[in-house]
């Protein structure tokens, strides 16, 4: 199967469920064994955050006679990067829908930008896992539905943005708190456990994450910001 094909059809049928109301994070496989988060799986990460949804196309197979897993040994994702957005990267609104990047929580605004008071200061953190062309996408299905209900029902959450990118295979997720507490409160929730879990059958490897080192104001949270922490952190794999 052709990798954009497969990675675009695959995303459209997780981003819907992702932060769905009927998501019950004890739906979600059981996990046993661990590792980072990266998988965050509504997204991924590692003792820190995790939420991820993915992307806006619907591409058909047809948009990807160039990138076929097996012609001639080529990486289709050779021109892909950690930290780079992708060009087609989309984010789920609360009920699964894609959409251009923006915000979305109590402490977004009506047109998706970071309410700012010009003081208060955020707990922020990023993550980045790119999938593995041999994911199981029933079992990411099932980690988005039970992250995407943890992140939107912690009352800490001020605002995310779940999403990722067919072209890439990648998800990644945007995440903004009212503390520390509120994200490990979220980190500890089954679902997220049960991500940390699932991230070695997901990940191709260098999926990783960023938790910044020091709260933010609403304006020092930007993608651009988000880009030079991820593209400088350890990964996972």
């Amino acid at each position: 199967m052709k990798t954009y094909a497969r990675y675009a059809y695959a995303l459209t049928l997780v981003i819907a469920p992702a932060c769905g109301d009927d998501a019950d994070a004890d739906d979600a496989p059981a996990a046993d064994g661990s590792t980072s988060e990266a998988a965050a799986s509504t997204g991924g990460a590692d003792p820190t955050t995790s939420e991820g949804a993915e992307n806006t196309t619907s591409a058909d197979a047809s948009t990807s006679d160039g990138a076929d897993e097996s012609s001639g040994g080529e990486d289709p994702f050779a021109g892909c990067a950690r930290d780079v957005l992708e060009a087609d990267f989309g984010v789920a609104d609360p009920l699964g829908m894609p959409g251009p990047p923006r915000w979305y929580g109590p402490g977004a605004d009506e047109d998706g930008a970071l309410i700012d008071d010009g003081q208060t200061e955020y707990v922020v953190s990023v993550t980045y896992l790119a999938l593995s062309p041999d994911a199981d996408f029933e079992l990411l299905d099932q980690l988005n539905a039970g992250n995407g209900q943890a992140v939107f029902t912690n009352p800490g959450m001020v605002a995310v943005q779940l999403g990722g990118s067919a072209s890439c295979g990648s998800l990644r997720t945007f995440t903004v708190w009212t503390d520390e507490g509120a994200l490990m409160d979220f980190v500890s929730s089954t679902a997220h456990q049960q991500s940390i879990a699932a991230f070695p059958m997901l990940s191709r490897g260098g999926s990783t994450l960023s938790l910044w080192d020091e709260p933010a104001l609403a304006s020092e949270i930007t993608w651009e910001a988000a880009m030079e922490r991820i593209g400088t952190a350890e990964t996972y794999d």
